[in-house]
């Protein structure tokens, strides 16, 4: 039963399109008003429809209705000929033959039964068009394709419908539909028969009307003239375009959409794969759970999956699941393969093609950017990392030898940030804005003003690499790259180097493969440090490995940088408790030290500090006050009292003796 009412709905809205100019044909009578918190699956309110029902029934304009319809079975008047029996009716329309053309508007769809969720922008898009205080209202509702723009418009018109004497719905994906739309409504409306006279007609119109432009993504059509010029009115926009907010008039007139609230996107799948008036195991609902959280919770790839799993009799959501780690895009676009009439909407795109559309209007070095973002965590994508890789990258110089692939992500990404560097060698952030710019301007990306970062749906991005003319080994080689280079330009221990490695920490996490070994080590000698900056010592200690080998196979195991390499190690596994691996390692490099340094050279004596504490750390105090000792004299005569290292050891020393003093009191 909740299958026919929910069907019987998108059969009326087809309906209504095919009779919409013949008079006395079409009759359909619909409970509506008061309906809008009765969801079709809730049966135990029927006591609450029956009343509704009996309220619609006096209402003087359904009598009016229900006796045209009598009289017209009562005459049995021919109306229409065999031949009109399919496909939209176009009959003469009174009153308008002195334009000498038959002519149909565009009726204002209902949205689907399936619709579920976005509360929160339904009252806001509300509020703001039903406002008679503020003169003209234009909300603008802007997002990602698929993300649910157009369903939420027809929601809030179908709850606001009582207050509008005139709905006027118009595709206005491109300037000539918006011109022809519009022209219908002039001649319907006999007030002429060019686009420019329903616009004036609206303008001196003083009842409620509401002007809908739905998917206004063409960013050369200058929606400011399709908005009529005056004080009355309220009008909404759909697009994918965020530029196009500056259009917003009124209070809580911009209204972005992105994911669902988790809870809505589950009754969403559950609804589209006619689960949700059947019992689901726990582990099909667990399975629906992380389903939607792969999906990111977008809207269409929700109703997609959900309508392929419900209109495939031996698919269940966990084989679907398997489908779709296995084969993403085609699992994703398997609905489209559904006969029409089974489809829940007449939504035109998959989940894929409605992206590709925006990738191809944007120029060459934005696509390349957006690639490139695509390999990077989600969140957290700041403008730092790319000034900071751009105005380093020139000289960047690796400090180990580079694998072939390492010389092609550094070339390629040369080549990509180049043009952001001025003359003078400055980051240009103006070149850099225009660009960042055309991504968004698509909804590809949005900004995140709260965290000053952009972001990225999962499912774009997971698109993203596959449309990029390069393969995934490349495309993850030159976001470590990135990484790797712009790490590199902290070469201080300030607080604003801390604090900029540990913002790459989400993107290093998305980077580096496992094990680490499988990338170059050039980006191990820089990435541990973003490791090492959030504390995180394990993820460390693997990438420092990688390159104390590296660095004893390339340079010797004598060389410094082989030595500090090896330090960083051992500090490493202080940090993870790893006491006595830590003081084998400080104490090979000490020894290590003294014999290529000698003794009283500044990195022997800064080891001889680092042993002294690996064995504080082990409790062996005796050992280590003479160390800290012999440091400290040594550090006094070769650097001077004042040398900053002094204070140091003077504190290292204290410490041990403290620790003494503790132990003997117990």
């Amino acid at each position: 039963m909740k299958g026919i009412a929910e069907d019987a709905e998108k059969v009326a809205e087809v309906m209504a399109r095919r009779f919409s100019s013949a008079n006395g044909v079409y009759y359909r009578l619909s409970v509506d008003q008061g309906m809008q918190s009765v969801d079709a699956d809730r049966w135990d309110q029927r006591d609450e429809v029956a009343e509704h029902t009996r309220a619609y029934m006096r209402m003087s304009v359904v009598m009016q209705a229900i006796d045209k319809a009598a009289e017209s079975i009562k005459l049995r008047k021919q109306s229409l000929s065999t031949s009109q029996i399919d496909g939209v009716v176009q009959v003469n329309i009174p009153h308008v033959s002195d334009f000498g053309t038959t002519t149909m508007i565009r009726s204002c769809p209902t949205p689907s039964p399936f619709f579920t969720g976005h509360k929160s922008e339904l009252r806001r898009t509300e509020s703001c068009i039903v406002r008679r205080d503020a003169g003209q209202n234009v909300c603008v509702v802007y997002g990602l394709g698929g993300s649910g723009k157009t369903q939420m418009v027809l929601k809030v018109i179908e709850i606001t419908r009582s207050k509008w004497e005139e709905v006027v719905y118009i595709d206005a994906s491109t300037q000539q539909s918006i011109h022809n739309e519009l022209k219908d409504v002039a001649i319907v409306k006999r007030v002429g028969d060019t686009h420019q006279s329903a616009l004036q007609w609206l303008e001196s119109n003083r009842i409620p009307w509401l002007l809908v432009y739905d998917n206004a993504d063409d960013s050369s059509v200058p929606m400011r003239d399709y908005i009529p010029r005056c004080s009355h009115g309220s009008v909404i926009i759909t697009t994918r375009l965020p530029g196009m907010a500056s259009l917003a008039r009124g209070p809580s007139s911009e209204c972005r959409l992105s994911s669902m609230e988790p809870e809505d996107a589950l009754t969403l799948l559950l609804k589209c794969a006619r689960r949700l008036d059947i019992d689901v195991s726990s582990e099909e609902l667990g399975d629906a759970k992380a389903l939607v959280q792969e999906l990111d919770y977008f809207a269409l790839a929700v109703v997609h999956a959900g309508s392929f799993i419900g209109h495939s009799p031996h698919m269940s959501v966990t084989e679907y699941r398997s489908l779709l780690h296995n084969q993403q895009q085609k699992a994703l676009e398997a609905y489209s393969n559904l006969a029409s009439a089974v489809k829940v909407d007449d939504y035109p795109h998959t989940v894929y093609t409605a992206w590709a559309m925006c990738y191809n209007a944007i120029s060459l070095p934005a696509q390349e950017l957006l690639c490139l973002m695509a390999y990077l965590h989600h969140t957290g994508i700041t403008v730092d990392i790319f000034r900071r890789a751009a105005t380093t990258i020139m000289s960047y110089k690796p400090k180990l030898p580079t694998t072939p692939s390492e010389d092609t992500a550094l070339e390629k990404l040369r080549t990509l940030l180049g043009p952001l560097i001025t003359s003078d060698q400055v980051w240009d952030g103006l070149q850099f804005t225009q660009i960042i710019g055309e991504v968004v301007s698509r909804s590809l990306v949005e900004y995140d003003r709260m965290n000053q970062a952009y972001r990225m749906h999962q499912l774009v991005q997971s698109w993203v690499r596959g449309a990029a003319p390069y393969g995934a080994d490349l495309g993850a080689e030159c976001a470590r790259t990135l990484l790797s280079v712009s790490a590199s330009s902290c070469a201080d221990e300030s607080l604003e180097s801390i604090m900029f490695r540990m913002s790459l920490i989400l993107h290093v996490d998305k980077v580096v493969p496992e094990p680490p070994t499988k990338m170059g080590v050039n980006h191990a000698v820089e990435l541990y440090n973003v490791y090492a900056a959030k504390g995180q010592w394990k993820k460390a200690e693997g990438l420092l490995i990688c390159v104390q080998e590296a660095r004893k196979r390339t340079l010797g195991e004598e060389h410094a940088d082989t030595l500090g390499s090896m330090n960083n190690l051992a500090n490493a596994y202080s940090s993870l408790g790893q006491f006595e691996d830590a003081r084998a390692l400080h104490a090979q490099v000490l020894d290590t030290r003294k014999r290529v340094l000698g003794s009283d050279h500044p990195d022997t004596l800064k080891n001889m500090n680092n042993l002294a504490n690996a064995y504080s750390d082990l409790g062996q105090y005796e050992d280590a006050r003479p160390l800290h000792a012999q440091a400290l004299d040594t550090q006094k005569r070769v650097l001077g009292s004042d040398h900053p290292d002094i204070l140091s050891s003077m504190n290292n020393l204290a410490i041990a003796y403290f620790d003494l003093a503790t132990i003997r009191i117990h």
